[in-house]
């Protein structure tokens, strides 16, 4: 539940190149009153004739039906960046953006973007609602001609993106408490500043990205990610060396260009250590560490309870991981889980065939567990198939010699006596055999057999 001070008080992410870029609001994502990740935005000129604002003079006027035709795009661009829908309204009163063409009366400015929230909350600070508008005005004096043509690839298309960026919640890079470093503020790394590198934009730069993630988590208003969300944060680092710290929640943690250390306290989190060497704390929960080239690429060696990571072409560097779960490559995963799905598939194949599994077959029955399939159901579809036949001598071998075969196959010894006992009247009393090669399978004698195997990693290939 969100309290008064989430839209009073910034949150910061605690990295420069974000928390430089953070404006006090407006604050999308407590918007009340709405449907789920939903904004309304207009071309209706209605609330802002209505609206007095001290940067414009003169009325303002309606967008044309070019200009409206590449705000549309910019809208649909803006929600393939943050996951927020976009929705066009011809009722003012319904919007919570609005577009109009206006004098702006700084000579230097061309557009100006202006915002005001209202909002309730309890005596204990918890937040009843909040709504919030915002009207975005392009320059149509000393900027007409650039603003009169917003195709991508020009000025006013620029101009635009930089209008959207307030309305989402960004500042500019040069003002506030918070400023980027002089060699960062430039477009080259922000649409925000206004420090042009001689390229002209039809997409933000990679600091805008990153402070929008940071914001929304790339899946929209109350998502999984992102502020006042069901999940965790979105954080990505800089090209300097960052140290990017998680919560208890799943997060998403990306290092930029340097030696990163990120660090994940709890969930099932995805972290990327991205160039330079890393060190990626994962922590509790199923996590999942990315790497964008292919296995044979890279090199895996356990040192303790650590895993080092080596790109044999450099361009990853050679990372140290923690408490992960597994590590996707482009072409593979590798799973360490000891006590996950993956593990547990890996044990029935090398139960019911006394084999390492096939990586692609190994992902493929993965998957399917995933998909609520169970380790019994697997373990019949496995006796039917021509090498367990071929190991067994049938696709249902008579009882005595099926136990005595499991023994040997998957505990790699003769059957005592009491236990082979046990197991005959288990089937003699209607326990299926796919049943007991399940539970031979996922008996504690195996798994302390293959724990080492899979504690130091195993690949496959997800479905």
């Amino acid at each position: 539940m969100a309290n008064l001070s989430d839209i009073t008080t910034t949150p910061l992410s605690g990295l420069t190149h974000i928390d430089a870029l953070l404006d006090t609001g407006p604050d999308w994502n407590y918007l009340t009153g709405n449907p789920a990740n939903t904004l309304y935005y207009t071309f209706n000129t209605q609330h802002a004739s209505a609206t007095a604002n001290a940067e414009i003079t003169g009325g303002v006027q309606a967008f044309s039906a070019s200009q409206q035709t590449y705000a549309r795009g910019a809208m649909a661009y803006l929600s393939k960046v943050t996951g927020i829908q976009f929705v066009e309204t011809s009722l003012a009163t319904a919007a919570q953006v609005h577009f109009v063409n206006a004098n702006v009366l700084d000579a230097g400015a061309a557009g100006e973007t202006s915002w005001k929230a209202s909002y309730t909350a309890d005596g204990n600070g918890i937040l009843n609602n909040y709504d919030a508008d915002a009207i975005i005005y392009l320059d149509n004096a000393q900027y007409a001609a650039d603003n009169a043509d917003l195709a991508p690839a020009g000025y006013g298309y620029e101009t635009l993106l930089h209008e959207l960026g307030h309305m989402l919640g960004l500042k500019h890079p040069f003002e506030g408490s918070i400023r980027l470093p002089e060699q960062y503020d430039t477009t080259a790394y922000t649409l925000m500043s206004y420090t042009y590198d001689n390229y002209i934009r039809s997409e933000f730069s990679e600091f805008d990205i990153d402070a929008l993630d940071w914001l929304y988590g790339g899946d929209g208003l109350r998502g999984a990610n992102g502020l006042n969300s069901t999940g965790g944060i979105r954080l990505t680092g800089d090209y300097g060396d960052n140290t990017i710290n998680g919560g208890a929640r799943p997060d998403i943690l990306q290092g930029g260009f340097g030696n990163d250390v990120l660090t994940a306290f709890g969930g099932d989190d995805a972290l990327v250590g991205g160039a330079g060497n890393d060190v990626l704390a994962a922590g509790a929960g199923s996590d999942l560490v990315l790497y964008g080239g292919l296995r044979s690429d890279y090199t895996i060696t356990r040192q303790g309870s650590a895993y080092v990571v080596n790109d044999l072409l450099g361009w990853d560097g050679t990372d140290t991981l923690t408490d992960v779960e597994r590590i996707r490559f482009a072409d593979k995963t590798v799973s360490f889980a000891t006590d996950a799905l993956g593990s547990a598939a890996y044990r029935l194949y090398q139960a019911a065939f006394n084999r390492a599994p096939d990586e692609g077959g190994l992902g493929f029955w993965i998957d399917k567990l995933e998909h609520g399939m169970s380790l019994t159901q697997i373990a019949a579809g496995f006796m039917m198939s021509p090498e367990f036949v071929n190991l067994y001598g049938s696709s249902t071998p008579v009882n005595d010699a099926f136990v005595t075969r499991l023994y040997h196959n998957v505990l790699h010894r003769e059957p005592e006596p009491a236990g082979f006992a046990y197991w005959m009247t288990q089937l003699g009393n209607g326990t299926s055999q796919a049943q007991v090669l399940m539970s031979f399978s996922e008996s504690p004698e195996n798994q302390a057999a293959v724990v080492g195997i899979l504690s130091n990693g195993f690949d496959y290939v997800p479905a």
